[in-house]
């Protein structure tokens, strides 16, 4: 099925192993066929459900989104792993990143992007984000946030949320969709 049990660490062998690709998924949607118990109660039914013997058991209903076309949660990991980008920070100085272009034939002039810190749920900074749009496939893009060094000793605990969205309508999603 689409368990995505150690999905990360799949990822982390692609991104270390060039050679190597993965994290393809199989089943997109459940394939199940509403029907109601003896008591009333709504199911889907699938493989052996309808007084068939031969049949696949559950392998119609294993995908990442409902036969209602609602998201299982399996989808945020695979949406998070999936994105065109990865930041990480410096070790020695937190307000330093690096952006790791993850597409393999453009540039990120197609996105916004923009940083939220939020202090114990609450927001307490932001800003936009610019330079890191001509960004190469497979390239990096090192930059730094000046403003978070005032917060280094705030009391709380602190989050600080990257969000990169596209700038213009295309014919697969509305401007402003997020991207990452």
């Amino acid at each position: 099925g689409n368990s995505t049990g150690n999905f990360r660490e799949f990822f982390d062998i692609m991104e270390g192993h060039p050679h190597m690709q993965g994290g393809f998924i199989w089943d997109w949607v459940d394939q199940g066929i509403v029907r109601y118990d003896k008591n009333g109660r709504k199911f889907y039914a699938f493989g052996g459900d309808f007084g068939e013997k031969i049949h696949d058991c559950n392998f119609c209903c294993n995908g990442l989104i409902s036969p209602e076309r609602e998201v299982h949660p399996a989808m945020y990991e695979i949406r998070y792993l999936m994105q065109p980008m990865k930041i990480t920070t410096c070790k020695h100085d937190k307000s330093k990143f690096t952006l790791t272009n993850r597409r393999a034939f453009t540039d990120f002039a197609d996105l916004n992007g923009s940083w939220t810190l939020t202090a114990d749920g609450v927001k307490i900074a932001d800003g936009k984000l610019t330079g890191f749009e001509s960004t190469k496939p497979s390239c990096k893009y090192d930059f730094a946030i000046e403003e978070l060094d005032k917060y280094k000793s705030h009391a709380g605990e602190l989050f600080l949320n990257f969000t990169f969205t596209l700038k213009n309508d295309t014919k697969w999603a509305d401007a402003g969709t997020l991207i990452a």
